[in-house]
């Protein structure tokens, strides 16, 4: 079974979970006292009998011989029971029998065009066949009568740019501004070539794309290295001469900006408009937050106010060469502002803030605001 199937396949089943009392019931062989016999019922034991296993980095998908009898008796009960086609073409597809496996399914879709788990089914089909146009066709049709479910069922085309081509028919499909498009970007994917699929089709595709799905490619970027492409990509979505060293005082876009540790020892927490509440547990030390930069070879200054200003000694900001992890320099207290001189022949480098309560008698808890990072006079 190919990734894409397999995605596709976990994504049906956790759609279609059903409740923990049917799924006793079913796994009991018999009904409760207050359950009714009839077939949208019986449908809803069959469903309980769908059995999904995930191991060993593989999904596969069967259902018990109970469970299919049940299913064949809801329809045989309800004929608008299209789940019970749904489990039925489950039995078939795990017995091989891909020609009834599509009828049950061409018949459930006939019957209901909303039923998601159908529509899954006809997605994986599309996406196996290589027909990416019909897998569309069906995500935009569930994306419109299943919204919440949109960002699950987007994962195999996000998957599937990893084929031949598929970037282009993607982008196309784009193009038509379909209601998938905003979770599709959000979906940013963590294998380095499907990152490396998305981030050239963003380059020439823009609809429904935000500073948030952008933040988030911009995160698997730099997770990967690659440090230059992701502040080539900063530059294409601020503009050059926005934020020129890649400083930026909030936490929206991070690692662009603050990206913020929090623990049960310590906790930089966003406030807005470039402030921040600081805990760190007594008896304790480490990283609070850190954000990209690029910076040519020069001297630069960083300095922030921190209230109270008796505990500025224990904010300290140290600056890290990103493709080594070597400092430049030691850490420096806030108590004054931080100076480094760099030699430029790093090509990004994490400025780093750090917290102790080492020297104090209980938990350190102080506000940090108004954060300047540039050239030194």
């Amino acid at each position: 079974m190919s990734r894409f199937a397999r995605i596709l396949l976990v994504a049906a089943g956790l759609l279609a979970a059903p409740v923990l009392y049917l799924q006793a019931e079913a796994n009991a062989g018999k009904p409760g006292l207050t359950f009714h016999w009839n077939g949208f019922n019986l449908e809803q034991m069959a469903f309980a009998g769908l059995q999904i296993d995930q191991s060993a980095g593989s999904v596969s998908v069967g259902v018990d011989e109970n469970a299919e009898a049940l299913a064949a008796r809801a329809f045989a009960s309800e004929p608008l029971a299209s789940d019970a086609l749904f489990v039925m073409a489950v039995g078939e597809r795990a017995a091989g029998n891909q020609q009834r496996m599509l009828s049950f399914v061409e018949g459930a879709n006939a019957l209901d065009k909303r039923n998601s788990n159908i529509g899954a089914f006809q997605m994986e089909q599309a996406i196996l066949a290589g027909d990416l146009p019909q897998a569309f066709l069906v995500l935009d049709r569930l994306a419109k009568v299943h919204p919440r479910l949109t960002p699950r069922l987007v994962q195999p085309l996000v998957a599937a740019l990893g084929q031949d081509g598929a970037d282009e028919v993607i982008g196309a499909a784009l193009a038509e501004q379909p209601r998938w498009a905003r979770e599709f970007w959000r979906s940013v994917p963590s294998d380095p070539e499907l990152v490396s699929s998305m981030f050239e089709l963003r380059q020439n595709v823009s609809f429904a794309t935000t500073p948030e799905s952008d933040a988030r490619l911009l995160a698997a970027l730099v997770a990967q290295g690659r440090f230059e492409e992701s502040f080539a990509f900063w530059d294409q979505v601020n503009g050059e001469d926005d934020h020129p060293f890649g400083f930026f005082d909030q936490a929206a876009f991070a690692p662009f900006g603050w990206q913020l540790h929090t623990s049960g020892e310590r906790a930089m927490s966003a406030r807005g408009d470039g402030l921040y509440d600081v805990y760190v547990q007594a008896e304790s030390a480490g990283l609070l937050g850190r954000q990209l930069l690029r910076l040519p070879s020069g001297a630069y200054r960083f300095a922030a106010n921190i209230a109270p200003q008796r505990d500025a000694p224990s904010i300290s900001a140290a600056l890290i060469c990103a493709e080594d992890n070597q400092p430049v320099g030691d850490a420096q207290s806030l108590q004054e502002p931080a100076v480094w001189n760099v030699t430029g022949d790093c090509s990004a480098y994490w400025l780093e803030l750090e917290g102790s309560a080492w020297s104090v008698r209980d938990a350190l808890r102080v506000t940090v605001s108004a954060m300047r990072f540039g050239l030194a006079d």
